[in-house]
Order: structure tokens, then sequence, then C-alpha cells
């Protein structure tokens, strides 16, 4: 009976990956110079989600009134929709909410979730750049939308990665992630 409760205990732990995928959410970044690695709590990381949704938002809502004549070349809602289906079954995640703001054109705002946190960070430049293509032209020129906001949630709800712009006016970008290994973007 032992044996067969310590087979199973390992059975278990060896189908269930999400434990050291899990890890990577808890490694922690280090900001700046000082080298000290800071954990985000999943309290932290779900205020910083909804502050960074918040502050993108606004945002986009001023540089609608501040830059009112610049155009965006908007695909047909129907195609954005199509693609983002197609990204989800290629790189496993989830669609939580895509919403469609419209400040003065189309600026899509994306939520999913995955148990592949790694993978979909590794993703996330190549998906984003598929759904928000930039097309030949000038600063602001070419974007397909106005902004757009990527926001990458675990099983539980918790956002471990943000990757937003802002193309109205002044183009502008922003990335947030849980953890050093989860930037989808180079930083320094």
């Amino acid at each position: 009976m032992r044996i067969a409760l310590v087979l199973g205990a390992a059975a278990l732990a060896a189908g269930c990956s999400s434990g050291s995928e899990q890890s990577v959410l808890h490694q922690g970044i280090s900001p700046g110079s000082s080298g000290n690695v800071v954990v985000i709590s999943d309290h932290q990381a779900s205020r910083a989600g909804a502050t960074t949704r918040s502050s993108w938002r606004r945002a986009l809502e001023r540089r609608a009134r501040e830059h009112p004549r610049q155009r965006f070349d908007n695909p047909p809602r129907s195609e954005f929709r199509r693609s983002l289906r197609a990204l989800a079954r290629d790189h496993g995640f989830t669609v939580i909410s895509a919403r469609v703001l419209r400040p003065r054109q189309d600026a899509p705002m994306v939520v999913v979730e995955t148990t592949h946190y790694r993978e979909l960070a590794r993703s996330t430049a190549s998906i984003v750049r598929a759904l928000n293509p930039k097309d030949s032209g000038g600063d602001g020129e070419g974007w397909h939308y106005e902004g757009f906001y990527w926001e990458a949630r675990d099983e539980r709800g918790v956002p471990f990665l943000v990757a937003s712009t802002l193309t109205r006016g002044q183009v502008e970008g922003q990335q947030w992630a849980r953890s050093e290994a989860l930037f989808p973007f180079s930083h320094g």
C-alpha cells in the first residue's frame, strides 16, 4: 500500500508541470543597478495589471483629444478576431476578453490566460506584431490601431505580463512583467 502511495505521488508530480512553470512567477525582477531582486506577490501583480490597464486607457483617451485628425488603417474586426483565434490555437492561450475600444478609431484591448508562461512571453512580440502590424510610414503612420493593449494572466487570473502601445500622436510602448524571464521585449 505504501509503495502505491509513493508511486501515485510521483506520477502526479511528474504529470504536473505547473509547479516548475509557476516558479517563474515568483523569481522576481532586478530593478536598476541595485541588483536587489524584488518578488512580486499575486496581490501586487493584480494591482499592477489594473493600474497599467487604467493608465493605458486614460492616455488613449487623452491622445484622441489632442490628435483628432490622425488616421489609422483599421482592418475589419472580423479579421482581427480570426487572427486572434488562430494565434490562440497556435500558441496555447485562451482569450479571456478582446474588446475594441474606440476613442477615435479602433484600439484593441486583449486579455489572455495560459499555463505556459515562458512560451507565451517569448511569443508575445510576434503575436503583437501579427495583431498590430506596422506598414511603411513615418512616426505614427502605417499602424493598424491607435493603441494596442495585451495582458497575459496565469490560470488563477493573475497578470504576469503586459505589453501596450499608443500610436496616436507620438509612438510609445510599455511593458511590465512579473519576473525577468517573462519580459516580452528586451529591456535594460
